[in-house]
């Protein structure tokens, strides 16, 4: 992938329905380049679908991060079992037998919970547990309040949830409604931030290299601030960051190179920026993505007389 690649996935991930002509403008290219693009993507399988979902606000979850070395090799029935619990919706196995496990709880209630099932099932002993606060990271900006979801609204978002441009005639046959009425609910929820249109992206389907940094900050600097500007100032390098809640001084920044020429760069000139103490590295090898409940949620919601 290239640059345009890069940021062409960005604008998906942050809004799967973004026109290609708006997409056009912004990489500074043709449409029918875009669409090309879009394609090719999807033939690598760095693209394998358009989703929507109900956003993370609406839904109400907790976002956290757990990462630890294993001390063996994780096996394609470990990824499975861990997958399979509700709540897990990333994993991805990295250098060194170090694994990265995302997941969505509806409470914090839970957290002890889903900690243990890690714990028992991923070889790691005691994984370090981060609760997730987004930084520099393309999603849908955060309502005021919760916003709450109409019978109507779970439907859009169910008939969405595998191809998520689907054009509204499509959607609005499917659900016996009117393409105008489907567009207005379809607007609304876009604006409030109750829906989270996406993609499922795999750029480890490529040659490139995409690396977890986690990086120490200062005490005296607002590890938000040092997170937003490493977004701002080394896009698309630096894909999106994460600061946990919970741990201070400690970010997670997802990286992306083209080789280890332009990784050990990278890495070198963050170690110089003002607020950064210590950056250490781990190489992504190969990342699934699984359902979870907030996917079950919808699919309940939508189905219900």
């Amino acid at each position: 992938m290239d640059r345009q690649d890069i940021t062409l996935s960005l604008i998906l991930l942050a809004n799967s329905r973004t026109t290609l002509r708006t997409i056009a403008q912004q990489l500074n290219i043709s449409v029918n380049a875009v669409h090309k693009r879009i394609r090719a993507l999807e033939g690598q399988k760095v693209i394998r679908k358009f989703t929507a979902k109900v956003s993370h606000f609406a839904a109400g979850n907790i976002p956290i991060q757990l990462y630890g070395h294993t001390g063996s090799e994780v096996s394609q029935e470990t990824v499975k079992v861990l997958g399979n619990e509700e709540h897990t919706y990333w994993v991805a196995l990295a250098g060194g037998n170090h694994l990265y496990i995302g997941a969505y709880l509806k409470d914090i209630g839970e957290l002890d919970r889903y900690v243990s099932f890690i714990s028992q099932n991923s070889g790691m002993s005691d994984p370090t547990v981060g609760i997730i606060g987004f930084v520099g990271q393309p999603m849908t900006p955060q309502p005021l309040a919760q916003p709450t979801l109409s019978d109507i609204d779970y439907r859009i978002i169910f008939s969405l949830r595998n191809d998520s441009r689907r054009p509204m005639t499509e959607v609005a046959q499917e659900l016996g409604l009117s393409a105008k009425t489907v567009q207005k609910h379809l607007d609304r929820m876009v604006a409030e931030g109750s829906i989270e249109l996406s993609i499922q992206w795999y750029p480890d389907a490529t040659d490139d290299i995409v690396s977890v940094f986690h990086i120490k900050t200062t005490t005296s600097e607002d590890k938000s601030k040092v997170a937003a500007s490493l977004t701002n100032k080394y896009f698309p390098k630096v894909l999106f960051n994460f600061a946990f809640s919970n741990l201070p001084c400690e970010l997670m920044a997802m990286t992306w190179s083209n080789n280890m020429r332009d990784l050990k760069e990278l890495r070198d000139t963050l170690q110089k920026e003002k607020g950064i103490q210590s950056i250490s590295t781990n190489i992504l090898f190969t990342g699934y993505i699984f359902d979870t409940w907030r996917d079950d949620l919808v699919e309940a919601k939508a189905k219900q007389e």
